[in-house]
């Protein structure tokens, strides 16, 4: 039934129109005659173009159902075959790293909220595995891609960047990347900052959904995980680069209420390199933190500050426990896993290998048993230049060989060695 818009005022008032023209609202209130003809106002702000930016959606979801989920590797450590250790293998995707999955959701969020349009040049200040599949999601849009990063990035991820069209540009010897980035940014009209470390956990979908429905790494694991037969892992442990894809992690291991099927029990494990702040941010709540020297485990740690939702994606309140790990026990971690897994991986596996097996080693000291899982970040191919590099190695100062040994038996007794927890403990 139509209502004039007179008419419902004086319904939702309990009263008719007055001789004054005014309708009294619960006795003491009035409205002027004058504005109950009042017009409904209404406009709309064109975004760009509409009909690019649907198909520029369509592309990026039919590109994500094309790559399909990435494997996990599944292994119990020789000294207790109860405990079951899942290595979700990024370096299966597309562009090679987990931050495929990232530079998806960054892009997708970016064309939602209409930040992104035909014309957009992109930028992201980058250690190189977010610049790799940014290049490569950006020559799918048919967008421009630059890449800003330290002078001492792997000249083998810039090649990877160039080989998806993208552009690098590296900030010159004595002045900080952060600010050459700001300088470059304000240089371009077109351009748009992706911004990974501000914007990262909230691109990042955290839902519960199949492996189309969600970028999320946590979900995509779970469904995995039903398929095996398998019950939810006691720890999931990860490394923060941004900081985005260990909070949505985070997030969703904390999401589902006590009554519901999808109740997870799970607890966070956050990885941290040697030269980072964020272990003393995590455990102090200081988020002026800073350190001058930066991190020689590319692709994780922060410099700091440590300000969530502006420069890191990290909320520290869904990480349970942070383990910070030498460099050298990284390096060792790095090989030992190579040789387990049966092919090279970064050395930000490495140090995600250190916490699974820490873990394991807790496990089996206490007697119990379960499932733990990780990441596998990305190739170590892309690291042949550098980590794999022994003159490298040495210059860097990042000898481990004296590590290898006790780790090793780590690995082969359940048992964590005084060396390696000395290690820790500097």
């Amino acid at each position: 039934m139509h209502c004039s818009r007179r008419r419902f005022l004086e319904l939702c008032a309990g009263t008719a129109l007055g001789a004054a023209g005014a309708v009294e609202l619960f006795g003491n209130r009035a409205i002027p005659a004058e504005l109950l003809s009042t017009p409904l106002r209404e406009g709309s702000v064109p975004w760009g173009d509409a009909a690019w930016r649907k198909r520029a959606i369509g592309s990026l979801w039919r590109e994500w159902e094309r790559s399909g989920p990435t494997p996990v590797e599944q292994l119990s450590p020789p000294f207790n075959p109860a405990i079951t250790l899942l290595f979700k293998n990024e370096a299966r995707s597309v562009t090679g790293s987990l931050k495929h999955r990232v530079a998806w959701s960054l892009l997708m969020w970016g064309l939602i909220g209409g930040h992104i349009k035909r014309d957009t040049h992109l930028y992201e200040r980058t250690s190189g595995n977010t610049g790799i599949a940014e290049a490569y999601f950006a020559r799918k849009l048919g967008l421009k891609f630059t890449a800003v990063t330290a002078a001492n990035v792997s000249p083998l991820k810039l090649d990877a960047i160039r080989s998806y069209g993208g552009r690098v540009l590296q900030a010159p010897q004595g002045q900080s990347v952060a600010e050459f980035y700001k300088e470059t940014l304000a240089a371009d009209p077109a351009a748009y900052d992706i911004g990974q470390f501000a914007n990262t956990e909230k691109a990042i979908a955290y839902f519960k959904g199949t492996p189309a429905e969600s970028e999320n790494l946590a979900n995509e694991l779970w469904l995995q995980l039903r398929a095996k037969g398998l019950g939810d892992p006691k720890w999931l442990v990860a490394g923060a680069g941004s900081g985005g894809t260990a909070t949505s992690v985070g997030r969703y291991i904390r999401k589902w209420p006590p009554q519901s099927r999808s109740r997870q029990d799970t607890q966070l494990l956050v990885m941290d390199p040697e030269r980072s702040v964020l272990f003393d941010w995590y455990l102090s709540g200081d988020s002026n933190l800073r350190i001058t020297t930066p991190s020689r485990i590319e692709g994780v740690g922060s410099s700091g500050p440590i300000r969530f939702g502006e420069t890191f994606s990290l909320q520290r309140e869904v990480v349970d426990r942070m383990l910070k790990v030498p460099d050298a026990l990284t390096m060792a971690g790095m090989h030992l896993l190579s040789s387990i897994v049966k092919f090279k991986v970064g050395p930000s596996s490495g140090l995600n290998f250190i916490g699974i097996l820490r873990l394991a080693c807790e496990l089996q000291a206490a007697g119990e048993t379960g499932v733990l899982a990780t990441v596998i970040c990305d190739d170590g191919r892309r690291y042949a230049d550098t980590y794999y590099n022994p003159l490298w190695v040495q210059a860097q100062g990042l000898e481990w060989q004296h590590l290898a040994q006790p780790l090793g038996e780590a690995w082969r007794t359940g048992q964590w060695p005084k060396e390696l927890e000395i290690a820790l403990s500097r």
